[in-house]
This record gives structure tokens, sequence and C-alpha cells, in this order.
């Protein structure tokens, strides 16, 4: 018996540390010189430093925490990535586990699909006008190479 086709989990979840007045500087510093460090988000143990995926298909989103306590409302997106484009906000967004991650939170880190990652790009884009055709282009850019690759 067949579950149907196999829903695509293209795009990804990083965490970039705790959400403090000298991170977020430090973020906008390295997102200037085209390189932001990532870190990995470990249950029950404090994050290790990692590098982000290589050969990811979709984009990759960047989260920061405030706060604790590892709950939705505690965590804030603040950057997307598809190949050379890289859009590191300047107000973050709220995170909505079940809108942005497919439910499925920011542990692990969590893969999901199309439609939780265009629910982040619309999102970030209304709070981030300024932003707007950055995050649109880095959506075109990966329905462009999705849809050749298909």
């Amino acid at each position: 018996m067949t579950n149907g086709p196999k829903k695509r989990q293209d795009h990804r979840m990083e965490y970039l540390g705790a959400y403090t007045r000298n991170n977020v500087a430090s973020l906008k510093e390295q997102s200037k010189r085209g390189k932001i460090d990532f870190y990995y988000i470990e249950l029950k143990k404090w994050p290790r430093r990692v590098e982000p995926p290589h050969q990811m298909k979709g984009i990759l989103f960047g989260c920061i925490q405030r706060g604790r306590k590892r709950s939705a409302e505690q965590f804030f997106v603040i950057r997307a990535k598809y190949g050379k484009d890289d859009v590191l906000v300047p107000t973050p967004l709220p995170m909505i586990f079940e809108r942005h991650t497919d439910g499925k939170g920011i542990f692990a880190p969590p893969r999901f699909g199309d439609k939780s990652a265009k629910n982040l790009i619309d999102d970030l884009a209304k709070i981030n006008p300024e932003e707007r055709l950055k995050l649109e282009r880095i959506w075109k850019a990966y329905l462009g190479a999705r849809d050749a690759g298909d």
C-alpha cells in the first residue's frame, strides 16, 4: 500500500543564536562579509557551531531566540538565503511553527515544504517592505531551479 508521492521537504531552518543586541550586530557584520556562522540546536544541550548544508535544494532560513524557553513565541526568523542571495531582515518575524515549519518547530533542524517556505517569505516581506524585492527574488530563483530539476 502506498501513501502517494512523497512531499518535498527542500527548505530548512537554522538556529543563529540568542537574540541580543551584540549578536544581531555581529550577524549584520557577518552578512556584510558574505558569511554568517550557523548553529544547530540539540535538545538538552547547548548549541554547537556547524556549517550550513552545502547541497540544500531549498531556501535556508535563520532564526534567533529570545529567552531560554523553547516555545514558538521565543523564536524569530531574521534570514533567508538561496544561492548567492542572502537577506538579513531588520525586523524579526515571530515564528508560528504550524505556519512556518509544517508544525515541526526548529529542532533537529527541520526540513519543510514549499507552503511553509512561501509563508515565511511572504510574512518576512510584509513586516520588512524594504526587503520585499530581495525576498521575492529568492523565492523566484528557488522556483526556477526546482522546476528546471523536476
